[in-house]
C-alpha cells in the first residue's frame, strides 16, 4: 500500500493483523469493511 507508513500501520492494525485486503470487521464499526474505510479512519 502506498499510504504512508503510520497509515500502513494503522491499517493492519485495524485489520488484526490479517494479510489479505479486506480483513475481518474491526469492532466498533460503523459499515463499509473496505480498505479505503479502514484507512480513511486510521487517517483521522
Amino acid at each position: 500500500m502506498g499510504l504512508g507508513k503510520k497509515a500502513e500501520k494503522a491499517a493492519k492494525q485495524a485489520m488484526g493483523g490479517k494479510g489479505r485486503k479486506k480483513g475481518g470487521k474491526p469492532k466498533g464499526k460503523k459499515g463499509g469493511s473496505s480498505l479505503e474505510g479502514i484507512v480513511r479512519r486510521a487517517l483521522k
